[in-house]
């Protein structure tokens, strides 16, 4: 395993780790991530329904809706990660110990967050995670905590739209994230294009498309 690169490290940990989850636990998942928290290194958690039943009942102060995305309060959180991230943490230790300045350390948090996320889309297409009906309930990310807009971005790559959707108004309501580079996909569309794909954006995307479209008409009015 040492001679590997971090993709290939990152990719099989990840797969051992959730293959032993889903063989020792037969519950309905609705949620699977991989974490990095403050520049530690990454691990698995997930939430099914049962284990949201069994959260709620043990945590009588909280809510199913206050705990149902909340990694750190699942069973497992940080699953596997004894029997399976020991090489993954030594070579992620190592080269965060040899990190001398904030750009390093941005830079080297940006590398892992892009493996995470590819580890993942890896992980749905091999089917690890389902497919049909069972893959649409659930939800994949790979989050950085403390959280930022960046977890939106990868939740919407890595999910179906109307699941995305769904866990968005969940998690943020009240917030107006979209992606970076959301309006220059929008510029390289027609009018007639970006009416038909307002039916898959999320709430906070047809917001800004709206804004994109009546600043569209003040400039080149039709």
């Amino acid at each position: 395993m040492s001679e590997w690169n971090d993709f290939d490290l990152l990719l099989e940990t990840v797969r051992n780790s959730f293959q032993a989850l889903f063989k020792q636990h037969h519950e309905t998942f609705y949620y699977c991530t991989l974490i990095l928290s403050d520049g530690a290194t990454p691990f698995i958690s997930a939430f099914s329904e049962e284990t949201l039943k069994e959260a709620v009942k043990n945590n009588p102060d909280d809510s199913a809706d206050d705990l149902k995305w909340s990694y750190a309060d699942s069973p497992y959180c940080g699953y596997g990660f004894e029997e399976y991230f020991q090489e993954l943490d030594n070579v992620f230790s190592k080269r965060m110990n040899a990190i001398s300045s904030d750009e390093e350390y941005n830079k080297e948090i940006e590398h892992w967050l892009f493996l995470m996320e590819k580890v993942m889309k890896t992980l749905d297409k091999e089917k690890l995670f389902g497919e049909g009906k069972e893959r649409r309930r659930m939800i994949l990310n790979a989050e950085i905590m403390p959280p930022d807009e960046t977890n939106a971005e990868r939740a919407s790559r890595l999910n179906a739209k109307r699941t995305y959707q769904k866990w968005y108004k969940e998690n943020f309501e009240d917030e107006n994230i979209v992606p970076d580079d959301f309006i220059e996909r929008l510029s390289k569309m027609s009018r007639g294009e970006i009416v038909l794909s307002l039916r898959d954006m999320t709430t906070a995307e047809v917001e800004a498309t709206i804004k994109y479209l009546e600043k569209l008409n003040q400039e080149h009015p039709l």
